[in-house]
């Protein structure tokens, strides 16, 4: 019982017409998982804001009126939104559960910058998650998160794509 994380590579999977969000439930999807974490909650939670972020990219803004949600090419304007939404959101979205979260390179980049500055974002909350010691659990896994950075990338340049899933 608790948070498990496994993060790894596929071949490209065909896309549908009009697809924009890059978020695959297929059955088929079939992943090389090369990296696993056990209740690495300060990870999880920006993997969940990138979710969130793709998953409602040009969905209307709350109180803000002709505004979409935009997720930037930019590294570091994605990283001020990612930062800010994790902040905003605060909580754990139960719908995040065992879903496969394509990752690009920017996505991968704004990640290795957080671990390489001891800067994933705090998670608030989540039932055996292990957030009670996230502070060392970042410390413990800081090299792994680093080498899935770097994996991560090696992967793309073979255009293979990048996934992350969990379940708790």
């Amino acid at each position: 019982m608790g948070l498990d994380m496994v993060a790894g590579w596929a071949e490209p999977q065909p896309k549908t017409e009009g697809n924009v969000v890059p978020i695959k439930q297929e059955e088929s999807l079939e992943l090389t998982a090369e990296f696993d974490w056990r209740k690495h909650s300060r990870l999880h939670n920006l993997m969940q804001t990138i979710w969130f972020c793709k998953k409602y990219e040009g969905t209307p803004v709350p109180n803000k009126e002709n505004e979409t949600l935009y997720v930037p090419e930019d590294q570091e304007e994605r990283a001020f939104l990612y930062r800010g939404l994790t902040a905003s959101i605060g909580t754990v979205l139960p719908e995040f559960n065992c879903e496969n979260l394509q990752l690009d390179e920017t996505d991968i980049k704004v990640i290795r910058d957080f671990v390489v500055n001891d800067q994933l974002p705090f998670c608030a909350d989540g039932m055996f998650w292990g957030h009670q010691f996230q502070e060392d659990a970042m410390k413990q896994y800081k090299e792994q998160d680093l080498e899935f950075c770097d994996k991560a990338l090696e992967w793309l340049k073979e255009g293979k794509e990048v996934y992350y899933s969990s379940w708790w």
